[in-house]
């Protein structure tokens, strides 16, 4: 099994399934004999891995990789002052955009994976203020556009 969260948990310090989010964190791989590989189909949002035997005999784990989905733009705006919590909270937000931000603007790329209309509003703000691109915004506007039934 394979187990992540963002947060750790309360009682032993360990990444759990359904504890501290709505969402099941987690997946079960059968193994087969010899050395394979895994690739989630869905990007999830995870801080923390938890790699977990279920079953009868031993088994190595010889690599385990991580592939981060974000937005790549080089940064334009930039935000400093003399309150150093104020400008971690900035570098926070534009993390947050870079994460939230690959196809078009999502709320969580781990929940919800989909564009919400109204969230991107404010993210295209966001964006264009910290990274000088509109790109995204005018995909998701043509994506909803396209996305209209009579």
């Amino acid at each position: 099994e394979i187990a992540w969260n963002e947060r750790l948990s309360d009682r032993d310090a360990v990444p759990r399934p359904l504890e501290r989010m709505a969402s099941n964190n987690a997946i079960r791989y059968t193994l087969r004999d010899g050395r394979q590989t895994f690739l989630s189909f869905n990007p999830q949002l995870m801080r923390y891995v938890r790699v977990a035997l279920r079953g009868e005999g031993d088994a190595a784990l010889h690599r385990l990789t991580l592939t981060e989905y974000r937005f790549i733009a080089p940064t334009k705006g930039d935000f400093t002052c003399s309150d150093e919590g104020l400008n971690l909270v900035f570098k926070a937000a534009r993390r947050t955009a870079m994460l939230n931000t690959v196809d078009t603007f999502m709320d969580c790329p781990s929940r919800e994976r989909g564009a919400w209309l109204h969230d991107s509003y404010y993210t295209a703000h966001a964006v264009y203020a910290m990274f000088g691109d509109l790109s995204v915004n005018r995909r998701m506007v043509r994506q909803v556009a396209e996305s209209r039934t009579d």
